[in-house]
């Protein structure tokens, strides 16, 4: 795997460029908290709302 391919893997997910890189507890920790932050934010909720196109239905985060 190449240095922009392990780039990509961790913008896309937290955690996947340790993996790939070997660094497998520090991998492990942000992909633990980046799932417990989406939770506890209702991070999910918003993306799915405005992909719907309910956008006015989506929480404000101010």
């Amino acid at each position: 795997m190449n240095p922009t391919e392990k780039l990509f893997w961790s913008i896309a997910l937290p955690g996947f460029g340790q993996l790939s890189n070997g660094h497998y507890v520090k991998g492990i920790v942000f992909l633990i908290l980046e799932i417990m932050i989406n939770v506890q934010g209702n991070f999910n909720e918003l993306i799915f709302l405005s992909f719907n196109g309910e956008i006015e239905k989506a929480p404000l985060f101010i």
